[in-house]
């Protein structure tokens, strides 16, 4: 025992204090590590808990809908499937028309929260999107344009898709986000992101721009921040039944060829449907859509490529549409020509000596100069107003511009 107590005393003498800081550091940052290394390792342990514990917990909680337009030909399908689906706890349906409501939603209008109001003022029900999970807008204004209107001959009708479709979605992102919502799912048209296809032009040119304004919707619900799934299905015209027999879905992100592509409504319900209990499967994403007879999968979610941060990069309706117009009024004066000289011939020919007044009517020269003259202002007009009635005699604002009046209006 001496021997040994003898020999720590020794070593305890003999060990260079210099040497002994050393090995108390070394053994201080051995522990520290070691501590860290477990720390980190429980802290992972725990994240994945947390995670597994949020996913069920979302498997399992009751949702709160909030649907725009749901007395629409798409929208009261969607409503009937939310009323069906035990996970859906409460739906509220925004609606201009309360009675017309209670009979298109027929005996499921007991389960639904129906509430007077449209997208033309936010601002008079948005308190309602106070514990709502989930919006959902399956709206369109199918205004068709009105000439007159456009020549500025006649007052314009309201609300026009610029009310709706543009300001209307911008005021409700900015509304949804300020109030907590988890996600928007939005149904617009596969034309969208594409001014420059037959349909974007076509649709335009006879419904006042809506095509321009559903994408100056969607940027504005891109550029809020919330999570979304924006919907852009073809073919949505008339409510026909779905043909017999199983379909699938297939989609497509960014440009798109064919135009003989359809999906029939009861389906984009269900897609909607979806879409508003997905967990993080498909986030921040865009996509069209159109069934298919050639198989019956259903939409695959998880394929989904999330859109860049921020708006996408702006695209020109205002351009193609008055390409369109300017197009469109040609082929109006090439055929009003073409019947001038037509019945110049039979004229002529002795045929139709008593329409000699017609024939010189449309081939005089002050038709002629008339007609192109039409043609002029009204390509002139339509740039400067990009078919917007209100915008008489004032510079033609950006769409940034606009989405930030439609955001200083619902602060207001």
């Amino acid at each position: 025992m001496t021997s040994a107590r003898y020999n720590v005393e020794v070593v305890e003498k003999t060990t260079h204090p210099q040497t002994t800081r050393e090995v108390a550091l070394l053994g201080w940052a051995f522990a520290f590590a070691s501590g860290a290394r477990r720390g980190a390792a429980a802290g992972r342990l725990w994240r994945r808990r947390i995670a597994r514990r949020r996913m069920l917990w979302r498997h399992h909680s009751k949702e709160h809908v909030l649907i725009v337009g749901g007395t629409g030909r798409t929208g009261r399908k969607l409503v009937h499937k939310l009323c069906e689906d035990p996970r859906i706890s409460e739906v509220t349906a925004i609606v201009r028309d309360p009675v017309k409501a209670q009979h298109c939603f027929g005996a499921d209008h007991e389960k639904i929260n129906i509430v007077e109001g449209d997208l033309t003022d936010v601002g008079a029900w948005e308190a309602r999107l106070d514990g709502v999970s989930q919006v959902v807008t399956a709206v369109s204004c199918g205004l068709s344009t009105d000439w007159l209107v456009v020549l500025g001959v006649k007052d314009p009708e309201s609300p026009l898709p610029s009310d709706v479709d543009g300001d209307g979605i911008t005021q409700l992102a900015h509304a949804a986000k300020a109030h907590g919502v988890e996600r928007f799912v939005a149904v617009t048209t596969a034309s969208a992101g594409s001014p420059w296809s037959l349909a974007a032009m076509f649709l335009n040119l006879i419904h006042r721009g809506s095509v321009q304004e559903k994408w100056r919707g969607e940027q504005a619900i891109r550029s809020s921040g919330l999570d979304y799934i924006i919907l852009r299905p073809y073919g949505l015209g008339q409510d026909v039944a779905p043909p017999p027999g199983a379909r699938g879905i297939e989609w497509s992100q960014g440009r798109t060829s064919g135009a003989r592509r359809r999906i029939p409504r009861d389906d984009v319900a269900t897609l909607c449907h979806e879409a508003l209990l997905l967990d993080k499967t498909a986030r921040r994403t865009t996509f069209e859509c159109w069934a298919s007879e050639e198989h019956a999968r259903p939409m695959d979610w998880s394929a989904l490529r999330p859109d860049p941060p921020g708006p996408l990069p702006e695209v020109d309706h205002r351009t193609a549409t008055a390409v369109a117009l300017c197009g469109t009024l040609l082929l109006g004066g090439a055929a009003l020509r073409g019947v001038g000289r037509m019945r110049r011939f039979a004229l002529l020919a002795g045929k139709t000596a008593p329409d000699a007044a017609d024939a010189r009517f449309f081939g005089h020269p002050a038709v002629h100069a008339a007609w192109w003259g039409i043609v002029g202002y009204s390509l002139w007009k339509a740039h400067r107003d990009g078919f917007d009635p209100e915008a008489k005699g004032r510079k033609t604002k950006s769409p940034q511009q606009r989405a930030d009046e439609a955001l200083e209006k619902w602060r207001k």
